[in-house]
């Protein structure tokens, strides 16, 4: 009976988190105003072209009429004078079809994108401030778990496979990388599955990774350090977050990959920008990441100088009020982003390699593969044997400086063969695309009170709910991926006076909200 009552009550909804903040009725008015803005221009445009539609009727009606000479001569044929204007006037048709569109959205397709975007986020209140749906505890069957991984992957290695460019660590094979890990990411906390905590650890090591490879490569290649380019980063890997953090009341460093890959993104970025005519001579690269690795040393390894450099930025990185979490998540993986700076400086010279074992089959070659090969195996196994199996604090305490084994055995492997190199998993890329949008949401949509418990949109059937639950979730981070790139590229304009413009409307605009806002109780 006392068993029937406890899985009774862990389907409850959990209490609300109280009266509605500043923020959040700053944010309803705010969007209430887009909605009401967007339906009135609606409207306003439907019934401006329906009156020009009508005109233009009218108009060429009295134009026939009145001067039938001009379209028709003897014989029935148009006349060459009107003939001309026909074919200027579908000349003009086609180069307005022609002509490319701006990068930037028009204000119609922004104000729908907010709309819709806020939509998305009402729903996050419900799910996560309002507790409007039902919780359900987490529970743990290895069996169901390791099934559903091993049916996913098969799913996806049998039916989506495709081919790709043969180029090491090309796009889609990394974006497929970030989709299974993603997908086990997620898994891990919906499940539950504590075991494969250590496995999680090194997957959050290779998106640290992959945030110095890729910008690392970027400003690289393109030599970029514009302004322009700063701001669209840092509005892509914070813009979600930050609205998130508002409309359900969490504390950003809940969603502490954010901060982590803004501030590796910020240190590659300075990296590169300081001293950038180095960045074309071997040996004076080669201070800039001593230098690099001697910094990250002092703020990570050596006790209190990371807590004295990073208090002033407290304000946004403490969670209840202390910045041991933050040091504790940046520190799990402080080498890996010099890692992947280093895989992306010597990426050259690794295709080199491989298109010289490609070129040509000789014993000599296949022997250097396979070695190659062999030597990635055993220092994985001997990870696996003497350091993988560790509890997961005595894991904590080694992985920083163990963790880059796994990532280039996987590396090496993946791409050491023609086989595996030029093909990928497109279902697993394509998730890889919205992973920052998947992490945020699995919060709110799979999870609710800080990922302690599930949401169960149908109570009683853990098995259909999570059906729903993935629906709906995969649904709105796509969503999201794409609206957030809407937003940004209408906000973040590549001409600086039309972007400060935007900007400082929007200030006013919300600012507007915020006064109103103020007023209701609660606030």
């Amino acid at each position: 009976m006392n068993d029937e009552k406890a899985a009774m009550g862990a389907q409850e909804r959990l209490p609300s988190k109280g009266n509605l903040s500043l923020h959040q009725h700053a944010l309803f008015l705010f969007w209430m105003s887009v909605v009401f803005i967007a339906f009135f221009r609606l409207i306003i445009l439907k019934f401006c072209n329906y009156k020009v539609s009508s005109f233009q009727v009218l108009r060429m009606t009295m134009h026939v009429n009145t001067e039938p000479h001009l379209g028709i001569v003897e014989g029935g044929e148009i006349s060459n004078q009107e003939s001309s204007s026909l074919d200027n006037k579908e000349n003009v048709i086609k180069d307005d079809e022609q002509k490319p569109q701006t990068s930037r959205p028009s204000f119609d397709s922004f104000l729908s994108s907010v709309a819709t975007f806020g939509s998305i986020m009402f729903f996050y209140y419900l799910c996560d401030d309002d507790h409007f749906f039902a919780a359900s505890e987490r529970t743990y069957s290895r069996d169901l778990f390791w099934f559903l991984v091993l049916l996913l992957f098969s799913v996806a290695a049998v039916f989506t496979r495709r081919d790709t460019a043969d180029k090491v660590l090309n796009r889609e094979q990394t974006e497929e990388w970030k989709g299974w890990m993603q997908v086990m990411f997620v898994w891990y906390h919906y499940f539950k599955a504590a075991e494969t905590y250590n496995a999680v650890r090194v997957f959050i090591a290779a998106y640290v990774w992959m945030t110095g490879f890729g910008n690392f490569s970027f400003f690289w290649v393109k030599k970029d350090f514009s302004l322009y380019r700063i701001l669209k980063m840092l509005f892509r890997l914070n813009f979600l977050v930050v609205v998130t953090c508002l409309v359900v009341r969490n504390e950003y460093m809940l969603y502490y990959i954010c901060p982590m890959h803004t501030f590796w993104f910020l240190s590659t970025y300075c990296f590169m920008k300081l001293l950038n005519s180095w960045n074309d001579y071997p040996g004076k690269m080669a201070v800039k990441f001593t230098g690099y690795f001697v910094i990250v040393f002092l703020l990570f390894d050596v006790p209190g100088i990371g807590e004295i450099v990073f208090k002033p930025f407290g304000f946004i990185l403490s969670y209840q009020n202390s910045l041991h979490e933050w040091m504790f998540r940046a520190g799990l993986d402080h080498y890996a982003t010099l890692l992947g700076m280093l895989c992306a400086y010597f990426h050259p010279n690794f295709e080199k390699l491989l298109r010289y074992l490609d070129e040509k089959q000789s014993v000599k070659r296949r022997v250097i593969r396979v070695f190659i090969a062999f030597v990635c195996l055993s220092a994985f196994a001997l990870w696996v044997r003497y350091l993988f199996v560790l509890d997961k604090y005595q894991y904590n305490k080694l992985h920083p400086y163990f963790s880059f084994i796994p990532l280039l055995s996987f590396i090496f492997l993946r791409n050491m063969f023609p086989t595996f190199r030029k093909s990928y998993l497109n279902m697993f890329t394509w998730l890889g695309r919205i992973t920052l949008e998947t992490y945020i949401s699995q919060l709110h949509i799979y999870l609710q009170s800080n990922a302690k418990m599930l949401i169960s949109f149908i109570p009683g059937y853990p098995l259909l709910n999570f059906a729903l639950a993935t629906t709906i979730y995969l649904i709105l981070s796509y969503h999201l991926f794409h609206l957030t790139a809407d937003i940004s590229a209408y906000v973040i304009a590549k001409d600086i006076k039309t972007m400060f413009r935007t900007i400082a409307i929007g200030v006013v605009w919300l600012g507007a909200c915020y006064a109103v806002g103020g007023i209701f109780p609660g606030s």
